[in-house]
């Protein structure tokens, strides 16, 4: 009755089956968000930082908190160039154009099919000195309270 939805377990039922199976109330009672097998260009939510000359499309597919960045860098010196410093490792692969990514003070010129990968907790920083506007995808988990 329960699995064809005919039927509400009580308390007692629903701890019984839990521990049947296993697992606790909580997993059960856990809200599950389907994620998205396709995402399409107009769905990526866009953040734009003028001061870098950088544009961050969020990739979300809402599917085991990992999540890809795709970030254009526009040619021509920045008014700032903001380091940063995270509690996850991350990846990039410059899609087109030359990425600088400055790596714990180490300089790396990436150029496309090059690739990179940041430790958790490095300082780093990334710009463009190219003539043209650059393009790379970022890979990363994202935290998520009692995901660590």
């Amino acid at each position: 009755m329960l699995e064809q939805n005919k039927a509400t377990p009580n308390i007692e039922n629903l701890i019984r089956i839990c521990e049947v199976l296993n697992i606790s109330i909580a997993e059960i009672l856990e809200e599950k968000r389907p994620g998205k097998s396709i995402i399409r260009k107009e769905e990526i939510r866009e953040k734009q930082y003028p001061d870098e000359n950088m544009t961050v499309g969020i990739i979300d597919f809402k599917q085991e908190n990992n999540c890809l960045e795709y970030i254009t860098i526009l040619p021509g010196e920045a008014a700032k160039r903001e380091e940063y410093r995270h509690v996850f490792p991350e990846t990039c692969t410059v899609i087109s154009g030359v990425l600088t990514i400055d790596i714990e003070g180490i300089i790396y010129v990436l150029n496309p099919g090059d690739s990179a990968y940041i430790k958790a907790g490095e300082r780093h920083c990334i710009y463009n000195t190219g003539d043209e506007k650059t393009v790379s995808l970022w890979s990363y988990q994202r935290i998520v309270e009692g995901n660590g």
